[in-house]
């Protein structure tokens, strides 16, 4: 039994999940001092790459960032980044863009007291409200109306100083600018990187692995391996073997093609269309959706469809047709087509797969870069020795797994709660067989209010989130639970909702534009100052 700590790590691939594993690691174990020797064999850019060249993110980004110690308004402007506060659905009930409906980051309160969620209060008062101007989640989160004014989620600056207060918010980026920010970052903190192509992965007599050929620098050795070669999963599937489970049946969508259209010159922030949107648009088309990400000088489009469903000639022809005269304009990629799914186990042996090779979902949720995101984190709460303890393995493995269910989950509620019947592949959405029983079960719960509480240890998406799906597709039950009809309960709760409805209109009144935030910034110089990690 070998007991010593892990004294070197080799990290295998070449995108985003690469270079946020090499730069989270080094800020981790060598921020003071040197514990840990840092390898990135980055391996060829492959045809099997599926990193989109435009991301949205959620939450936790702004998390990633400041633990790195990046400056926002470095990676602002080096990546063409721009401000997400929510996301905005469109066609997804029954095929009607008017049918929108929103899912802003973030949560609403907590408890009230001992007694129920804010969240079951807010929802008894909805149904109890004659008055349906305001959407559900309108009346919880002041997101939404700053969404609709199309305003930033903060002040950049008052006098000269930050102001530190915002609604929650995340980003939309440019992934390739990304890529190499942090590759720049880790870099200049002494983490090796090694161009080569793998050759052969060798295993000692447990199965695990001990060494990697390259073609062209030669053999090298680690005592733990991250895999993060995307969908060739170069270690744990192709060497390693395990097992992939397809969840295909339920996320049919492994089919991408994307567009690029620039603004045009002088028109940075897309002030000739009212601006930057600070949120994604999803919209659902007749064999997938489509995405809409607003960067600093150009749009992005991606069109996620079924391949069973449609050919890649006729998704592009889809994409352009629902772009109308901006077509025309667009440049467009097409991404191979691969199932949605996961590895059974995630950590086999000294090896630990990160990102795609761990695991896809349609990204319907912005969710890829989290799934990165808590796939470290998670290792590092069981972080092993050089004896690779089976207890950790396993726990990592449990946590990893129920991570992807709640994503999965998650994302096939968008379809599931569709009345479309327009085409095949929306017929194909209905069937229990297309739903897993978890979200059954759920669905069942939510038609007689039962108590809120989906959210779990290792999971992503809880009660707030669900709530904002079901009642934006306006399914919502009948009746709130039997406690709230008793007024001396509801009263205390009043002032709460009141107060997010007028804050919202103060918010959405007294922010400046993205286009304005960013100009702001250019004013004063501290913002070159601040240009540091």
């Amino acid at each position: 039994m070998n007991n010593q700590s892990i004294k070197k790590i080799i990290i295998v691939g070449n995108g985003t999940a690469a270079w946020m594993s090499a730069a989270y690691l080094q800020r981790t174990f060598n921020r003071v001092e040197p514990n840990i020797e840092l390898q990135v064999i980055e391996t060829p850019t492959t045809a099997a790459s599926t990193d989109s060249p435009a991301q949205s993110s959620m939450v936790l980004m702004l998390g990633f960032l400041r633990y790195l110690g990046i400056n926002e308004q470095l990676f602002m402007d080096t990546c063409l980044a721009s401000f997400k506060m929510a996301s905005k659905l469109e066609g997804w009930k029954t095929g009607k863009m008017e049918e929108s409906y929103w899912h802003p980051l973030g949560n609403v309160g907590g408890h009230q007291g001992e007694r129920l969620s804010l969240l079951q209060h807010a929802l008894h008062r909805h149904l109890q409200d004659e008055d349906k101007e305001l959407s559900f989640v309108e009346k919880m989160h002041e997101a939404v109306a700053v969404c609709k004014a199309g305003k930033a989620p903060k002040i950049a600056l008052t006098e000269g100083k930050r102001q530190g207060q915002s609604l929650p918010y995340s980003y939309h980026f440019h992934t390739a600018a990304f890529v190499q920010l942090l590759k720049k970052y880790v870099l200049s903190k002494g983490v090796e990187r090694i161009e080569a192509s793998l050759q052969n992965v060798v295993l000692n007599a447990q199965g695990h692995i001990e060494a990697i050929e390259t073609k062209e620098q030669g053999t090298f050795s680690a005592d733990l391996y991250l895999d993060c070669s995307g969908s060739e999963a170069q270690l744990i599937g192709q060497k390693l073997q395990e097992n992939f489970e397809s969840a295909a049946d339920y996320l049919p969508c492994d089919g991408k093609v994307h567009a690029v259209i620039p603004y045009g010159e002088g028109n940075r922030y897309h002030q000739s269309a009212g601006g930057l949107k600070p949120y994604t648009i999803l919209t659902a088309l007749q064999n997938g959706w489509r995405s809409h990400i607003p960067l600093q000088s150009v749009e992005h489009f991606q069109y996620t469809y079924s391949s069973r469903f449609s050919s890649k000639e006729a998704a592009e022809m889809e994409l352009r047709a629902s772009l109308g005269d901006r077509a025309s304009s667009a440049q467009f990629t097409h991404f191979p087509s691969l199932p949605n799914g996961k590895r059974k186990r995630q950590w086999v042996g000294n090896c630990v797969a990160i990102g795609e090779s761990a695991g896809k979902v349609e990204n319907l949720c912005a969710t890829n870069l989290a799934w990165i995101q808590l796939g470290l984190r998670y290792l590092l709460y069981f972080f092993p020795n050089q004896n690779m303890t089976t207890r950790l393995q396993q726990g990592y493995n449990q946590a990893m797994n129920e991570l992807y269910e709640n994503i999965r989950d998650f994302e096939v509620l968008y379809y599931c709660l569709s009345e479309r019947r327009d085409s095949d592949f929306w017929t194909s959405r209905t069937p229990k067989a297309a739903i897993p029983e978890s979200v059954q079960e759920k669905l069942a719960e939510w038609k007689h209010l039962l108590p809120d509480g989906y959210e779990g240890k290792y999971t992503l998406f809880g009660s707030f989130d669900y709530v904002c799906v079901l009642a934006g597709m306006n399914v919502l039950p009948t009746e709130s639970l039997p406690l709230l009809q008793y007024d001396a309960v509801v009263q205390e709760t009043d002032a709460y909702f009141k107060r997010v409805v007028h804050q919202s209109e103060q918010w959405a009144k007294k922010l400046p534009t993205q286009g304005e935030y960013f100009q702001q910034l250019k004013r004063f110089a501290q913002f070159q100052q601040n240009k540091n990690w």
